[in-house]
C-alpha cells in the first residue's frame, strides 16, 4: 500500500487539494485542515496533503505546541509507550499518531508514531516527512538526523542523506556515529554515481 500521489487521486479530491493550496496562502487555516483530513481519511499515504496539514497546524498554534508542560510531554510519551506495546494494529497507531499531532504538531512521541506506522503500511515517503520534522525540530542531539539520513539511504535518496550527514558533520564534528553515517553515504554516492572500483555489494563494501 504505498503513498499516494495528489495526482493519483480522484479529480474531485484533486480539485479540493487545489483549493487548499490557495487557502493557505490567503491564511484560511480551517479550511485547508478540513479538505486534508478529508483526503487522509480516504488515503492515509498522501504526504503532500499531510505536508500542508502539518504546515497550517504549526502556524495556527502558538509557540508551534512546543511550551508543553514536562508532565504533559511525559503523559504523551506513556501513551505513545503503551499504544505500541498494547495498541492494535498499524492503522490504529497512524491515527494515534494523528491526534497526538492534531493537538502539538511538534510531538515527538507523534512523529515517532507516525514514522513507525507508516513505515509498517508501506508509506515511505509519509515516514520520511515523519523523520525530517523529527529531525528539524528535535535535532539538538544527532539521533533523528541519523535516523533521517538511513531512512534516506534506505530509499537511494543519496544526495539528500549527503547533504543531511554534511550538516551533521557540521554541527556534530567528534560523535563516532556521525562520522560512520558520512562513511555510508559517501559509499552510497560513490556507487551511485558509478565510480565504485572494487566488487561485492553495498553491504560488503561498508564492512571493509
Amino acid at each position: 500500500m504505498p503513498d499516494v500521489a495528489i495526482s493519483s487521486l480522484d479529480i474531485r479530491l484533486r480539485k479540493l487539494f487545489a483549493n487548499a493550496r490557495k487557502a493557505e496562502q490567503q491564511g484560511d487555516d480551517s479550511y485547508v485542515i478540513e479538505v486534508c483530513n478529508e483526503i487522509l481519511d480516504a488515503h492515509p499515504g498522501c504526504v503532500a496533503a499531510r505536508r500542508i496539514r502539518h504546515a497550517v497546524r504549526l502556524r495556527r498554534t502558538p509557540g508551534g505546541g512546543k511550551m508543553l508542560g514536562r508532565a504533559a510531554v511525559a503523559l504523551e510519551r506513556a501513551k505513545s509507550l503503551f499504544g505500541q506495546r498494547h495498541g492494535g494494529t498499524a492503522e490504529d497507531r497512524l491515527r494515534r499518531a494523528d491526534e497526538m499531532l492534531a493537538n502539538r504538531p511538534t510531538s515527538k512521541a507523534g512523529l515517532r508514531t507516525l514514522a513507525s506506522a507508516a513505515t509498517e503500511l508501506d508509506y515511505p515517503e509519509t515516514a520520511l516527512f515523519a523523520r525530517e520534522v523529527l529531525a528539524e525540530i528535535h535535532g539538538r542531539s544527532p539521533a533523528t538526523g541519523l535516523e533521517l539520513a538511513r531512512a534516506l539511504l534506505d530509499r537511494n535518496r543519496h544526495a539528500e542523506a549527503v547533504q543531511v550527514a554534511e550538516n551533521l558533520m557540521q554541527r556534530f564534528p567528534r560523535d563516532a556515529d556521525v562520522r560512520e553515517l558520512m562513511r555510508q553515504v559517501s559509499i552510497a554516492q560513490t556507487m551511485a554515481t558509478g565510480k565504485w572500483e572494487s566488487g561485492g555489494s553495498f553491504r560488503d563494501n561498508l564492512r571493509q
